[in-house]
């Protein structure tokens, strides 16, 4: 009976050194700053939460709609995340709030399935429940049996990178007052900031199909749990064009889902790509970001009922000091992109 016993007690101990030490030997993923603080906000205290890839965490300033509306949200979005990933990731998010409106980026409904790498970023993050199992099992996805190993046990995903172990580098929690958005400071012009959106004749097919099923999965969803959603494309002058523009608004008219191109409101926006962009046009800086969020929280405040301005109730104190660290941070780069 002793040896049993020792035995259980050995294997136990085994896999939580396992588990311990794969944690460690796993990549820092964008979603290892924003993930951790988000789960520590106060429950259902964000309206409208944000999902999508590095278009949502580049692009949108929760703390700039803030500011100016009073409405809360977070950005929960990894790199290359395509609707498939980021419908499991709002599916885990709304166990801890349940935000009035949820936007989704669908800049990438053309793509196809994110690589293997990427959806660790996402999966990675996610705990090991029915959500996270559910998605590893997804036939779309089709891992292998040794795929999912390393989705249910980072361990067998990272076990080489045993010389790159940073343990510093999981203390590190990211800047929970930007609510998720990653600032960028850089100016780096686009080229073809006036063409990319230009006719050329040619036709976008919506394909894989399968992709953009995962937004009418998470608009099912939302419509289930009183949830309202909007669809958004970012500027972006290197991954969309007009085609994909006519293409994407055509199926969400038939689908009879709102949605935004903002690609299509470079006008109203204000957007420049010359001093708005830190990567030659595939992400805005905090100029440009700045610029989209003000016009997304006006559009917001008009369109969504139920969206409340909290700057003035002392429940939201926590907020409006998260705003002056965000204006202490973020205010210089911004005027100094904005006067370059």
């Amino acid at each position: 009976m002793k040896n049993v016993i020792k035995t259980i007690v050995f294997i136990i101990l085994l896999l939580i050194s396992i588990h311990t030490f794969g944690y460690f030997l796993r990549p820092s993923f964008t979603l290892d700053n924003s993930w951790p603080a988000f789960i520590k906000e106060k429950k259902n205290t964000i309206d409208v939460l944000f999902i999508g890839d590095s278009g949502i965490y580049s692009d949108v300033s929760p703390m700039a709609i803030y500011r100016d509306t009073g409405i809360t949200s977070y950005d929960l979005a990894s790199p290359a995340a395509t609707n498939m990933a980021a419908y499991y990731a709002m599916l885990e998010a709304v166990k801890y709030q349940h935000p009035k409106v949820i936007v989704m980026n669908v800049t990438k409904m053309f793509d196809g399935k994110e690589t293997n790498a990427f959806t660790h970023q996402v999966a990675d993050i996610l705990p090991l429940n029915s959500n996270k199992i559910n998605m590893i099992n997804d036939s779309n996805y089709s891992f292998s049996d040794s795929d999912k190993l390393g989705f249910i046990e980072p361990f067998f995903k990272y076990h080489d990178n045993w010389r790159k172990i940073n343990f510093l580098n999981k203390t590190n929690k990211g800047v929970y007052y930007l609510k998720g958005y990653i600032f960028n400071s850089i100016k780096k012009s686009a080229n073809n900031g006036r063409s990319y959106m230009e006719d050329d004749g040619s036709v976008q097919s919506l394909t894989p199909s399968y992709v953009a099923d995962y937004i009418l999965k998470a608009k099912e969803y939302c419509d289930e749990n009183d949830i309202q959603l909007l669809l958004i494309s970012v500027p972006d002058t290197i991954e969309w064009n007009y085609d994909k523009y006519v293409a994407a608004s055509a199926w969400a008219k038939t689908n009879n889902l709102t949605y935004l191109d903002f690609n299509d409101y470079l006008g109203e926006l204000g957007i420049n790509y010359t001093n708005d962009t830190y990567d030659a046009g595939n992400h805005l800086n905090i100029s440009g970001a700045t610029k989209l969020s003000n016009y997304l929280g006006e559009y917001l405040q008009k369109n969504y009922d139920g969206l409340v301005d909290h700057r003035s109730d002392p429940a939201y104190s926590s907020w409006n000091n998260d705003l002056q660290k965000y204006i202490a941070t973020t205010e210089s780069s911004y005027e100094a992109l904005q006067n370059s």
